[in-house]
């Protein structure tokens, strides 16, 4: 399979190089991770750091090859992460590499509590029926809390005044 791949890479990387499409170097990569196809890590790159580039990048990230392989296509020495921006030429090579996908290991399932206790926020006829509803779910319903609009303060004398002269004066309106 990995000899296949590097097969398939070799015969695309001269074109890849000549777009410009090849970007290395871990702070160059995190500039322009949103720019960026897909990621390649090499096989002997540490874990932590393939778990950090996992956090870090949105984009795909396929683990293949080894650091001499890339600097034999690339002409990248000791390079251990490649990213590849977005064009045609991009995805036919993560199309090589479909089989080398790795994704982050998933986090341990958050327990919900068998009686949650539950807040309700805005409080209205809809609330009270969620309300209602929580209570029959064995729920422990610990406070409700209503909107409260703030009162509106009467208008100013000033402000009546001028409403009323630029009524009657047209030279006074804000308008044209």
């Amino acid at each position: 399979m990995e000899r296949e791949v590097y097969e398939e890479i070799q015969k695309l990387a001269p074109f890849v190089l000549r777009a410009h499409l090849v970007e290395t170097g871990r702070q160059r990569l995190l500039q322009n991770r949103n720019k960026l196809a897909f990621l390649l890590v090499t096989e002997d790159l540490s874990e932590n750091s393939r778990d950090e580039a996992l956090k870090e990048f949105p984009c795909p990230i396929y683990q293949a090859l080894t650091s001499e392989e890339v600097e034999s296509l690339f002409n990248f020495h000791g390079t251990k992460m490649v990213g590849f921006r977005r064009n045609a030429l991009s995805g036919n090579v993560q199309r090589c590499l479909k089989g080398c996908h790795i994704v982050a290991k998933p986090l341990a399932e958050a327990r919900i509590p068998d009686n949650p206790a539950v807040v309700l926020f805005g409080c209205g006829a809809a609330g009270s029926a969620h309300a209602h509803e929580w209570e029959a779910a064995s729920s422990v319903l610990s406070r409700r809390l209503r909107r409260r609009r703030p009162p509106v303060p009467p208008p100013s004398r000033r402000r009546l005044d001028m409403t009323w002269r630029a009524a009657w004066n047209p030279r006074l309106s804000s308008s044209p």
